[in-house]
C-alpha cells in the first residue's frame, strides 16, 4: 500500500495529495527544508500528483529572476539617453525596459523606429554596461542556496535577452556559472532578442524535451514564449511584471525558495 502525506500549499482552493518521499530523497528534502521559508505558489492549471517527476530541466531568466538589474540597466539608459540629448522618462517607464531586448525598447523611449537611431542608442546604452553596469545588481534572496540545491537535481540552463557575452560574466560574477549546463543568450546584432527563438535554439541545442522543462521568469514573453514551445512556465513575481504579464503562467511563485518547493 503506497504510503502519503498531506502537503499544504497556498493553491486556488485545492489541496493536493503527496507521496512520501523515500529514504534516498531524505537529504533532498532536508536540504530544501532549509531553503524554503514558507510556501505561496498558485497553480493556474490542475496539478499533478508529482511535479517533480514531470521536470528534469528547469529554464531560468536572468533579469527580475536571478538577478535584480535596476541599477546597472536604468543607469545605462540614461547614460544612452543624455548621449542623444533625448530626456530621460520617469523610474515607472525605465523599470519597464528591464527584461525586454534594447531594441523593442528603444523605439519608445526615442519615438522613432528609425533604425539607425536606435542602434546608436543601443551603442550607447553598451558603452555604459559593459564598463560599469554589468556589475549593478545583486542576487535575490534565496538565489544562491536555491540554484545549488536544484542543480544537483535537474539540468539547468540560463535562458535570457541579454547578450550572451554579458549573461556570461554576470553569472561568473556571482560565481553560479557551475551550476549551468548551458547560458544561452541573444547576439549583440540582435539575433534571439526573441525570447521563443532562443528557447527553441536551446532546447535544439541541448537536445531535452520540451514537455519534461519548466520555463522560469518575470515577463509576459518568458511565459508566452515556454507555452509556444510546448514548455509550462512559473511567474516570477518578485520581478518586474505586472500581475497581468503573469496571468497565464502555470505556476505563480513569490520567492525563489517557492520554486524549490514546487519541484520537491
Amino acid at each position: 500500500m503506497v504510503c502519503t502525506a498531506w502537503v499544504k500549499c497556498s493553491i486556488r482552493k485545492r489541496s493536493v495529495w503527496r507521496t512520501k518521499p523515500s529514504l534516498t530523497e531524505i537529504s533532498w528534502h532536508t536540504t530544501a527544508a532549509s531553503v524554503i521559508s514558507s510556501s505561496s505558489i498558485l497553480y493556474n492549471t490542475c496539478m499533478e500528483l508529482d511535479i517533480k517527476s514531470q521536470f528534469e530541466n528547469i529554464l531560468l531568466d536572468l533579469d527580475g529572476t536571478l538577478i535584480d538589474p535596476i541599477i546597472g540597466i536604468t543607469s545605462a539608459i540614461r547614460f544612452a539617453l543624455n548621449c542623444m540629448n533625448v530626456p530621460c522618462p520617469s523610474m515607472e517607464i525605465l523599470t519597464s525596459c528591464i527584461g525586454p531586448p534594447l531594441r523593442k525598447s528603444f523605439p519608445k523611449l526615442l519615438a522613432s523606429d528609425d533604425t539607425e537611431l536606435v542602434e546608436k542608442a543601443v551603442s550607447h546604452y553598451r558603452e555604459y554596461f559593459s564598463k560599469t553596469g554589468l556589475h549593478e545588481n545583486s542576487l535575490y534572496p534565496g538565489v544562491n542556496d536555491g540554484l545549488t540545491l536544484l542543480a544537483s537535481r535537474f539540468n539547468l540552463y540560463l535562458a535570457t535577452a541579454k547578450p550572451t557575452v554579458y549573461a556570461k560574466d554576470i553569472v561568473k560574477h556571482h560565481r553560479l556559472n557551475h551550476l549551468f549546463k548551458g547560458i544561452y543568450g541573444s547576439e549583440l546584432d540582435g539575433t534571439y532578442d526573441n525570447k521563443a527563438d532562443l528557447i527553441r535554439y536551446l532546447v535544439v541545442s541541448e537536445q531535452i524535451s520540451p514537455q519534461k522543462s519548466l520555463m522560469v521568469g518575470d515577463r509576459e514573453g518568458d511565459i508566452e514564449s515556454a507555452h509556444s514551445n510546448s514548455m509550462k512556465a512559473a511567474g516570477a513575481s518578485w520581478g518586474y511584471g505586472s500581475a497581468l504579464e503573469l496571468e497565464k503562467a502555470d505556476y505563480l511563485l513569490s520567492s525563489f525558495s517557492d520554486l524549490v518547493l514546487l519541484v520537491s
